[in-house]
């Protein structure tokens, strides 16, 4: 009984879980249906809104609901793929445009094209098509990326701040950029350009270039930036020429161009100080400037000698006189004489001394900052003197044994030298005298001369050989013996003894011999 009675409870078991199973399954089931319903729903849902962006041209929506669906949905995942093949293009596209430029290259029309055929392909919701265009059309790209070449740019002159643009030859902006003093280089595909370059203190440069297709070598260009101009107005007294360096630009008065920048300028003309002046000249500006010029100077030196054979010392010449330059009023001047402060040029020269003779003028030439040097060689006019003999009345004059003339007369001689002058008159002993006369003016010195008498001339045993020779004259013969000599006038006779030249005898025959003693 009990037996039976177990079996029908595991009978009972087994069934219960057999139930219990095929309700977890039921249920399982039923919740798999569900939500592959759910699903299928949302996906029909997502791929509803995919396709009303795509219509609506929402791109960014359309990539929303594609990436949801693109695991289930081939449109969807080509769709996804043309947006990031797009995307890699128009990269592509900005790195060329950063090079320079996509240029005039022959892949530019092939690389056009699978541009307009992939927007063709999108628009028309060949998106697998679509994203192979576009993959072609960057890879055109990337091979003419690697075509690209150095286009090293310098300007003459050196600038700072210059603006540099390059356009496509349909004027389309492609690089902008600041150039810099140093030298400066972009990168630039194959194609033709413009190049243009700006800066404030220049006109406008333009140039065409053409970067050839697999151009190895770099580009080099030079770019002479022609300056803009100011217009400078200088006015100067007394007018006067303009310089720059070593080139005359111009003269005063008169408008002048320069370009623009720092300009050192020089004012010049002769006989008067040069003038720098430092102009900054501005774009278009009108420059005025108004200078007056000093005149240049130097100085001058009158010095005064006498003559090389001229008997009187250096410390006898004038100490003043009277000069004229280039014939104005006569001044009177120390001599010898300094002026300075003269303007440089030529100078005659003439000089007055009183008591000297005329002097011809002489011309000096001044030079700036510079001492010019003239000499004047002078002659001292010769001075009227009278000498006045006492107590002789009349006695002869001479000079270095020459007679000069007679005293009473008028005897003309040089002033400031030495005379030595010799007064002979019968009756009084010979007198010698140094006269020293000044320079003359206009008047007659009046020297007195005293004179002794001589003693009576005795000729006697005894008396000196002087004595003998200033009364009896030169000898006509001298006869020479040991102890005497003897002195023949005529046929008389005179005998000295040769130790003490003193007479000894005489003989007058024929009567030649004074001063004998009364027969």
């Amino acid at each position: 009984m009990e037996k039976t009675k177990k079996k029908s409870e595991n009978k009972i078991r087994r069934s219960a879980f057999r139930n219990y199973i095929m309700l977890a399954l039921s249920t399982i089931l039923i919740i798999l249906g569900a939500y592959f319903l759910v699903s299928l729903t949302l996906t029909t849902i997502t791929k509803h809104k995919f396709r009303s962006a795509l219509d609506s041209g929402n791109e960014k929506v359309a990539s929303l609901h594609a990436g949801k669906i693109s695991d289930k949905n081939a449109d969807a995942r080509d769709f996804l793929s043309a947006i990031d093949e797009r995307l890699h293009f128009r990269r592509t596209f900005r790195t060329a445009e950063d090079v320079v430029g996509q240029g005039l290259h022959p892949a530019s029309e092939q690389i056009e094209a699978a541009k307009g055929k992939a927007e063709r392909l999108f628009d028309a919701n060949d998106f697998a098509g679509a994203a192979n265009s576009w993959s072609t059309g960057a890879k055109l790209y990337r091979k003419l990326l690697s075509q690209d070449v150095a286009v090293k740019l310098e300007t003459i002159p050196p600038v700072s701040n210059a603006l540099l643009r390059v356009y496509s030859n349909a004027d389309t902006l492609l690089h902008k950029s600041s150039l810099s003093p140093e030298g400066n280089s972009i990168q630039a595909l194959p194609g033709e350009y413009r190049l243009s370059i700006v800066h404030t203190n220049h006109s406008e440069w333009t140039t065409n270039i053409l970067i050839e297709t697999e151009r190895e070598a770099d580009l080099k260009i030079t770019a002479k930036l022609p300056s803009l101009k100011g217009s400078l107005l200088i006015s100067s007294t007394p007018p006067a020429e303009i310089w720059k360096g070593e080139t005359l630009i111009g003269a005063t008065g008169a408008d002048i161009a320069l370009p623009v920048g720092k300009h050192i300028l020089t004012l010049r003309k002769s006989g008067y100080e040069s003038k720098r002046l430092q102009i900054d000249m501005k774009p278009r500006a009108k420059e005025k400037v108004a200078l007056k010029l000093e005149k240049q100077t130097g100085s001058l030196r009158v010095l005064v000698a006498f003559p090389d054979d001229y008997p009187a010392s250096d410390e006898h010449l004038p100490k003043a006189g009277q000069i004229s330059l280039n014939r104005q009023q006569f001044r009177e001047t120390e001599l010898p004489a300094k002026f300075s402060a003269l303007p440089i040029g030529e100078y005659d020269i003439e000089l007055r001394i009183d008591g000297c003779k005329r002097l011809p003028a002489k011309t000096a030439h001044v030079k700036p900052d510079a001492l010019a040097t003239i000499s004047f060689e002078v002659q001292l006019d010769k001075v009227p003197v009278v000498f006045k003999v006492e107590p002789a009345k009349k006695a002869s004059i001479f000079r270095n044994g020459k007679p000069i003339g007679s005293s009473g007369e008028k005897i003309m001689l040089l002033p400031k030298i030495v005379h030595n002058l010799k007064f002979v008159a019968e009756g009084y002993e010979d007198r010698n005298e140094e006269i020293l006369l000044p320079i003359g003016n206009g008047s007659t010195n009046a020297i007195g001369i005293e004179m002794k008498k001589v003693k009576p001339y005795r000729l006697q045993e005894g008396t000196p050989r002087h004595e003998v020779l200033r009364w009896q004259g030169r000898p006509d013969k001298i006869r020479n013996y040991s102890y005497k000599y003897i002195y023949k006038y005529g046929q008389s006779e005179i005998s000295f003894a040769r130790k003490n030249d003193r007479v000894i005898d005489w003989t007058n025959t024929g009567e030649n011999l004074k001063g004998l003693p009364a027969q």
